[in-house]
């Protein structure tokens, strides 16, 4: 189901696959997806967002993609904007110019600049580079020692 270009508000029912608006407010609900100018989610479940200017407040989203971004006590697992904004909040990958806030957890981080409190798991491409190398060569690894075992019986 998806919703018309409407430039007033729009509040989504319980559960929608897709929401296509000026301002998408949604609360308490499931999307798909939403592409809006401006989307503000509130105790939400959203798939993918597309917007100019993205607000989060107790969510979760798969992927974000915005101008700016402020997420408060929610998670994502990819966020791509030029500024994000996050309290007590955690996301997987972040790629931003600027990334400001306080108790920011995430797992891969790549900004320009960054200031707030942040633990970060891997915060340059090339760390994330080796470790994803030397995890693989684990793997490899414990491959070939159990093929070897398996001949040798």
């Amino acid at each position: 189901m998806a919703m018309g270009e409407n430039p007033a508000q729009t509040d989504a029912p319980a559960h929608l696959e897709e929401v296509r608006c000026q301002d998408a407010n949604v609360a308490q609900s499931v999307v798909g997806k939403v592409i809006a100018t401006s989307a503000a989610l509130e105790q939400s479940c959203v798939g993918s967002i597309v917007a100019e200017h993205t607000g989060l407040r107790q969510s979760a989203a798969l992927t974000v993609q915005a101008d700016s971004v402020e997420v408060t006590d929610s998670a994502t697992v990819a966020l791509r904007a030029v500024t994000v904004a996050l309290e007590d909040s955690a996301a997987g990958t972040i790629v931003a110019e600027t990334v400001t806030g306080s108790e920011i957890r995430c797992g891969v981080l790549q900004a320009e600049r960054v200031e707030g409190n942040v633990t970060c798991l891997l915060d340059k491409w090339w760390i994330a580079a080796l470790g994803g190398a030397a995890i693989g060569a684990g793997f490899a690894l414990t491959e070939l020692l159990f093929r070897s075992r398996g001949r040798g019986r």
